[in-house]
């Protein structure tokens, strides 16, 4: 699913937050994920995350292990996910491997 044109630029935004808050641009970062499956937390971990602003899209790469590579992709773009910036915490609205939609939270 794409997002609106809108959704797309506060998506960028709130990665740009992101990055400037945690002087990361261009190198990977230790974070907390924790990752809600209808507003439950099913998982809460650290795994080390790159941002990353481009030319036509933004990212965000997660190094899962093995075990959660089966169930959760590896990078989230803010053409196809929604991106939200609040206090600290990174939020990415987006569906894991069997379609579930589920929020990923990056502090």
């Amino acid at each position: 699913m794409e997002v609106s044109i809108d959704q797309f630029s506060d998506s960028q935004q709130a990665i740009m937050k992101y990055i400037s808050y945690h002087n990361c641009e261009h190198e990977m970062r230790e974070a907390r994920v924790i990752i809600k499956y209808q507003e439950e937390k099913i998982y809460d971990i650290n795994v080390s995350v790159y941002a990353s602003i481009e030319n036509n899209y933004s990212f965000v790469d997660i190094s899962w292990d093995d075990e959660m590579q089966k169930k959760y992709y590896l990078r989230s773009r803010n053409d196809y996910q929604i991106f939200e910036w609040f206090n600290g915490t990174l939020s990415i609205t987006t569906k894991d491997k069997e379609g579930n939609d589920i929020t990923i939270y990056i502090s």
